[in-house]
């Protein structure tokens, strides 16, 4: 096992919707310490507060839309949940580890498709890893990483599709039956964290409508870090969303713990800290305030013009037409 590393505070949004055109959604995600099981795969967002040394996130792209690709998706999420607990000891050794964990899922999801070997089925796959300060990127198929950053979008992955007469097909993913073909596929690629910055996961659901200035507009809108993935999904339904998407977004509050050490001491006993869902809960509540305010604001402007009617002179009524 890696070397214990320092708190890591974060915020998370993760965002799963079906696709328009889809009788099912095949993406998923891992996030909060699982996966999405099927009955919630049809619109799901949630955001919470994470204080962790070690965190992972992950989206998948099922592929061949019967099923199959759903089933696919779920596997490499839960045996990538497995292989989280089995980090090496080493920062330098976490490249073997993403290898070798891209072997397995090759394997796991393969025999889980066996019987239906003659279709085109399996699942991308990109995980982000937080441990140590650092962060790692791993990623198969063509779902992609970004990192925003001072204002500048990098995309952390690379799209492993090629064209043939204007149609893209994937070159790897991960239930492949020629297991070579895993050879150069990217292993974690590391990126010390620093405070503020913005790791965005997801599917090509998103980025098939949404390009990557666009993206980067959405993440440095002047709102909150929660609204801003927010928009981002509303985009993309906007754009009449139809395939499934899947979509990570993690901003790093506290990269070691360091900043706020005092408050991790406070907050260890509190009910509800850690991996509790505090701001969907806070934006729960705060959905009443602006109705609310606008109730008050009519009533108070009817017993305003009440008053301003009643106060009038007996001799006003006389001039009105019928008066």
């Amino acid at each position: 096992m890696m070397k214990s590393g320092g708190i890591i505070r974060t915020i998370a949004t993760a965002c799963l919707e079906q696709g328009r055109s889809r009788s099912q959604n095949s993406d998923n995600l891992a996030a909060f310490g699982r996966w999405v099981p099927a009955a919630r795969r049809a619109s799901l967002v949630r955001s919470a507060a994470l204080d962790s040394p070690l965190q992972l996130f992950a989206v998948a792209d099922g592929q061949d839309g019967t099923g199959q690709g759903a089933r696919a998706a779920e596997s490499a999420l839960a045996l990538l949940g497995t292989f989280s607990e089995r980090l090496p000891e080493h920062a330098q050794d976490v490249a073997a580890w993403g290898r070798a964990y891209l072997v397995q899922a090759n394997r796991t999801v393969g025999q889980l498709l066996d019987p239906n070997h003659d279709l085109t089925a399996g699942t991308t796959l990109t995980a982000l890893l937080l441990h140590g300060g650092m962060a790692y990127t791993l990623s198969i198929g063509n779902s992609r990483a970004y990192l925003f950053r001072d204002g500048i979008l990098t995309r952390l992955t690379r799209d492993d599709v090629a064209w043939l007469d204007e149609t893209r097909y994937l070159t790897r993913w991960l239930g492949m039956q020629d297991e070579t073909r895993l050879a150069d596929a990217e292993g974690p690629v590391q990126t010390e964290l620093k405070q503020g910055d913005v790791f965005i996961l997801t599917t090509d659901g998103v980025t098939d409508l949404i390009g990557d200035e666009a993206l980067a507009a959405c993440l440095a809108a002047p709102d909150a870090f929660v609204q801003r993935i927010g928009r981002i999904r509303e985009l993309a339904i906007g754009k009449g969303a139809p395939d499934d998407f899947a979509l990570v977004g993690i901003r790093v509050r506290d990269p070691d713990g360091k900043q706020s050490a005092g408050k991790s001491v406070r907050r260890k006993h509190e009910p509800g800290s850690g991996e509790a869902n505090m701001l969907e809960q806070s934006l729960a509540e705060h959905r009443w305030i602006r109705p609310l305010c606008v109730f008050l604001f009519f009533v108070l402007l009817g017993l305003l013009l009440g008053k301003l009617l009643t106060s009038l002179p007996g001799w006003f009524w006389t001039l009105l037409p019928g008066g």
